[in-house]
Formats: C-alpha cells, sequence, structure tokens
C-alpha cells in the first residue's frame, strides 16, 4: 500500500474567499518526501488548478486562492510524489468570489470580508 496523507484544511467547514492567502494543512507518513497538491472540481472531480509540484512535506503550504477559479465547490488531492498517481482527496470547500456581505454557498452560509 501507499504511505498515508490526508488533508486536514481546508475542509468541509472551509469558504476560501479567492485572492486571498491560506494555509494547506495535511499530515503525512515520514517516509514520503515530496507531494503534489492540485485543485479539483467537487462536482465531477476534473483538474482544475496546479497548487504545486515537488513539494517538501512539511505539513503546510501557504497558497494564495487564484483568483481565476469561480465561486464553487473544490476538493484539493494530494500525491506524494514517489507513489500512488491518484492521491487522496480532501474534504469538499467552498470558494467564494471577493465580496462583502453574506452569501450561501454549498447550504454553508457565512460571512465574507474582502474589498
Amino acid at each position: 500500500t501507499s504511505p498515508s496523507v490526508h488533508v486536514l484544511h481546508p475542509n468541509h467547514t472551509s469558504v476560501l474567499v479567492a485572492g486571498t492567502e491560506i494555509p494547506i494543512r495535511w499530515t503525512a507518513a515520514r517516509t514520503i518526501r515530496k507531494l503534489s497538491l492540485d485543485v479539483m472540481s467537487a462536482t465531477g472531480g476534473h483538474h482544475v488548478a496546479v497548487v504545486g509540484r515537488g513539494i517538501p512535506n512539511t505539513g503546510t503550504l501557504a497558497w494564495s486562492v487564484p483568483t481565476t477559479l469561480l465561486s464553487g465547490d473544490y476538493t484539493l488531492r494530494i500525491t506524494p510524489d514517489e507513489t500512488n498517481p491518484k492521491g487522496e482527496m480532501s474534504d469538499s470547500f467552498a470558494i467564494a468570489e471577493v465580496c462583502t456581505g453574506e452569501r450561501t454557498l454549498s447550504n454553508r452560509t457565512t460571512r465574507i470580508m474582502g474589498g
């Protein structure tokens, strides 16, 4: 079996705002040296964007959420570079366009602050 990896953040309660920086956090076996992270559509599972390749397995990465991503539901795929080309999927999370006010995304109502 391939070494274990698991995304901790973002998770199912997360609503990310495009254009802001957020921490991506994960746990992974110590034997995993480098990882790849990709944004996937939560509905259909197709590849949307590359977060990074050859990322050192430190458990955290600061990520600037691209403003090119449309509001909607996404997942992160984390893949150990040494093994399992399919990787592990995170919980789904929402990305919102920069705005101010209250919005409901995928049955989650949240206050979104932005400029």
